[in-house]
């Protein structure tokens, strides 16, 4: 280790730029844990059940839709749904 962080271990005090560096490294762990908690709040496995009669590529729509007009994204979501990508996601989910 080098004499003048000896030095500066010793007293108790640390260059300004140091001290930058680890607020935001904290202030990146807080960030990290509050996005891991969301993550563990909204991230928990969906049990899905047929049900007769749903259009969910309407339903899809109308929720892109209403997200769109409330601003809650920073990126407008776009785009249609493939009946290959139904097909698929309806057999993922356990269909």
């Amino acid at each position: 280790m080098p004499r003048f962080c000896e030095s500066a271990m010793e007293k108790g005090e640390r260059p300004a730029d140091e001290l930058e560096t680890i607020n935001k490294l904290i202030a990146g762990l807080d960030r990290t844990a509050r996005d891991v908690s969301m993550i563990v709040e909204y991230g928990r496995p969906l049990e899905l059940k047929k049900q007769a009669g749903t259009d969910l590529e309407r339903l899809c729509r109308e929720v892109a839709a209403k997200l769109n007009a409330e601003n809650l994204s920073s990126a407008a979501v776009t785009g249609g749904l493939s009946g290959s990508v139904l097909s698929t996601a309806k057999w993922s989910v356990g269909g």
